[in-house]
């Protein structure tokens, strides 16, 4: 592994930040979305939205993983499925 300079810490570090900073507004955005979509009826058009909301929170996550923390796409993918597993057995 190269030894990285002072700058080069300090430029990962901004950019880890930016992108932490991206999540914690898509997670406020979606949160504060989800809130207002809850309160409608039940209907096909609230749960599009309501999809709509989970997978722009999801690219958001995918985004700081991969940018913001440097995990491969196929390790994201991975534990998506380890995720979607682990559901899966406790979901009855």
């Amino acid at each position: 592994m190269p030894t990285l300079t002072t700058r080069q810490l300090k430029q990962q570090v901004r950019e880890a930040h930016q992108e932490l900073r991206a999540l914690a507004r898509a997670v406020s955005w979606a949160l504060a979305q989800l809130d207002t979509v809850m309160q409608a009826p039940s209907s096909h058009q609230r749960g599009e939205r309501i999809a709509g909301i989970t997978n722009a929170l999801d690219l958001a996550n995918d985004k700081a993983l991969h940018f913001g923390l440097g995990e491969s796409l196929p390790a994201i993918k991975r534990e998506k499925q380890r995720l979607l597993d682990v559901l899966r057995k406790e979901t009855p």
